[in-house]
Formats: structure tokens, C-alpha cells, sequence
């Protein structure tokens, strides 16, 4: 192990977005503001438009140092109200593999969301630092939305590669013509930054390169 240890807190945040579902002109998913994309998906025989936006940690400083970084509780910060109607899942990513639009697009043979390290999905359990999902009702008393059903995952990993990736998607019926206003999102990964044995490191870069 290295005489020193640096500790970081590292935040990356995603601007919210406005979201809606149209149906005149025609069906559709927008999203105004931020850098969000729209996709596809059917979740329990029904179809939902995803509304996605990715980012990543520039870890390379640390990499060029033949440096590990070592996780330590990752979490997500976000307002606890989604405020309208509509969004009855959401799903935050922080994983050692690239996490993409389609990742959020896939059903398990059950008909639930296949979000990336859980079945059904192309990541292993090893490649995700924290998942975390979210089932919402509408309290109509308030008219704001309330968490009813959480689940999270991932086993917290360390890694040696030079970007560490995060992603939030929330999935809309698109039956319903609604628009939600979807609030920042920060992502935080307290770590500590440590230099290993030349074959601990050694390992522990092959096993961060590696894929499924």
C-alpha cells in the first residue's frame, strides 16, 4: 500500500429537464433543456417513452499515476418531489462500463425494466458501482408525486480505468399527455485514491477493462 492516501469527494450534476408526452400533431417524447435524450421502452406490457442523460468522472489524473480509486457509499442527490404526472419508474446508474440509451431500452422476460446489472442486462453485477430504482404514484391530495417502491444494487468496486460513467432515465406511460419537470440530479463518490502492488494493480486493471 502507498504511504499516502488521498480522499476525494467527487460530484458530477445533471441538469433537469422539462418532459412531456404529446399526442397531437402526433405521439411523441420531448424534453426541453439539458442534454437529455428520448427512447423507448415496454415495461409490464406497456409502452413508455424514456427520457435519459449520461455523464462521466474524468478519473485520468489518477490513472496516469498507476493510481486505484477506491468507492466508499456513492450516492444521488435530487429534489424528492417529482412534481406532475406521468413517471411512474426512475433508475440512477453509476457503473465502470459506459452507459448508453439503449441500456435503459431492454425488458426481462418477466416484462420489468432490465436496467443495467440486474438480469436481462448486458453488465455483470461487478461493473456497477451503485443502481438504484424507483416506482412513483401521484398523491393527488398535493399533486406531486411520492415514492412508493425502491430497489437498489452493485457491489461498490474499485477501479483503475480513466472514467467512471453515470446515467438517470425515467420511464412515462405514453398514454398519458403529461408534462414533468425533472429536477437536478447530482451524483457523489466519496473515494479514496491509493497506489497498489504492481500485480494487485496489474489485476485490478484487467479485471477494469474487461467485459461481459
Amino acid at each position: 500500500m502507498a504511504e499516502e492516501l488521498e480522499t476525494r469527494i467527487l460530484r458530477e450534476t445533471i441538469a433537469g429537464t422539462l418532459a412531456a408526452v404529446e399526442h397531437t400533431p402526433a405521439e411523441t417524447g420531448t424534453s426541453t433543456g439539458g442534454s437529455w435524450q428520448v427512447g423507448t421502452v415496454t415495461i409490464g406490457g406497456t409502452d413508455y417513452w424514456v427520457f435519459f442523460a449520461n455523464g462521466y468522472f474524468d478519473l485520468s489524473g489518477y490513472t496516469q499515476q498507476d493510481k486505484t480509486l477506491f468507492t466508499n457509499n456513492a450516492l444521488v442527490q435530487q429534489c424528492p418531489v417529482i412534481f406532475g404526472t406521468g413517471f411512474p419508474f426512475s433508475a440512477h446508474v453509476i457503473s465502470t462500463e459506459p452507459l448508453n440509451l439503449d441500456d435503459f431500452e431492454i425488458t426481462d422476460p418477466s416484462g420489468g425494466w432490465a436496467l443495467p446489472g440486474t438480469m436481462s442486462s448486458s453488465y455483470s453485477l461487478q461493473q456497477i458501482i451503485l443502481g438504484s430504482s424507483t416506482s412513483w404514484a401521484l398523491d393527488s391530495s398535493i399533486n406531486t408525486m411520492r415514492a412508493v417502491n425502491g430497489a437498489s444494487w452493485g457491489v461498490g468496486d474499485s477501479t483503475a480505468r480513466e472514467k467512471l460513467y453515470y446515467a438517470v432515465a425515467y420511464a412515462m406511460n405514453k398514454s398519458l399527455q403529461a408534462g414533468v419537470f425533472i429536477p437536478d440530479t447530482t451524483f457523489v463518490v466519496p473515494a479514496i485514491i491509493d497506489t497498489e502492488e504492481d500485480l494487485e494493480y496489474m489485476m485490478r486493471l484487467k479485471r477494469s477493462v474487461e467485459t461481459v
